[in-house]
């Protein structure tokens, strides 16, 4: 189950998130500072002949700064204080929040489920913030393994009746499938970089405005990420492989401006950009850096 917090920032209240910093035993003085950060705001309602008067506003911190999210998310940790970690699974980014349940039946997986949302709604109602309905996501997972046909049982959320997602969900840029996998994903990944890359061809012919030099910048930048994206956690397939190394294998050659039979070994080495396994290679002991590097962490708190 996807939940998404409606209008998250624009309703947290102020004296709520004091008092929670105070009790995390943040110092004083950083306690006001941040008060003074998010107090005498004020805001106006234009329109065509509105009068612009300017009023103070007592809910909410200012979006777009970075220690906004850091504040949102201490307000909301109760949320996350009514979930039982021996039958739930809950991870969230900010204003959105899944959950994941376990049982032997569909049936007692959805009821699992929509306990979880009345609990989880009933803190949120405290803290003055809402769920969006309308951007509620469900899914039922299923091993690979399985051959049975994807399970139609719905929840009620709210009132509303939220049917399976017919194919996949997406979540911060993930499409999540329910026999896991990676197949959407990465096909969608696949079709943006190739649109943008139909655009940035537009700004130079081959061997024309652009060097060399730029046109690498600008394919490290914009078309490579947007084709990797989801390759710390999701491992595509063989044939996906393939497709996005001609792909990456087309950007290079407009890197350099050679002929088509040039060996991609040669590209590879001219652009100084790897192949697509040699990425995911890279991707795989970046990871296991960040988890030693948390361990370690972890480690160093307990003791």
């Amino acid at each position: 189950m996807f939940l998404d917090i409606k209008g998250g920032f624009d309703n947290v209240d102020h004296s709520t998130l004091l008092r929670r910093l105070q009790t995390k035993n943040v110092p004083n003085y950083m306690v006001k500072w941040i008060s003074n950060f998010i107090s005498y705001r004020q805001y106006a309602i234009i329109f065509p002949g509105s009068p612009r008067e300017m009023r103070g506003i007592n809910t909410g911190i200012p979006q777009g700064s970075p220690l906004s999210p850091i504040l949102f998310v201490i307000y909301v940790e109760p949320l996350y204080d009514c979930i039982d970690p021996s039958r739930e699974f809950t991870s969230s980014y900010i204003d959105n929040i899944q959950t994941t349940v376990s049982s032997n039946s569909w049936w007692m997986n959805s009821k699992l489920l929509e306990e979880a949302f009345t609990r989880i709604k009933n803190i949120a109602t405290s803290l003055g913030l809402e769920f969006s309905t309308h951007k509620t996501d469900l899914i039922h997972w299923r091993a690979p393994r399985e051959k049975v046909a994807r399970s139609e049982h719905p929840i009620v959320v709210d009132g509303e009746c939220i049917q399976p997602a017919p194919k996949a969900v997406k979540w911060l840029g993930f499409y999540f499938e329910n026999s896991h996998s990676t197949w959407t994903h990465y096909a969608k990944r696949l079709a943006l970089a190739q649109a943008a890359f139909d655009r940035i061809k537009r700004l130079s012919s081959p061997g024309g405005r652009l060097t060399p030099y730029s046109a690498r910048r600008m394919a490290k930048a914009i078309i490579i990420p947007t084709l990797l994206y989801g390759t710390d956690f999701l491992d595509p397939s063989a044939t996906m492989r393939h497709k996005m190394e001609v792909l990456l294998n087309r950007v290079k050659r407009w890197i350099t401006n050679c002929f088509y039979s040039t060996n991609t070994n040669i590209l590879s080495a001219v652009t100084n950009q790897p192949s697509v396994k040699v990425f995911l290679t890279g991707n795989d002991y970046l990871t296991i850096i960040g988890y030693r590097h948390s361990l370690r962490s972890l480690l160093r708190l307990s003791l």
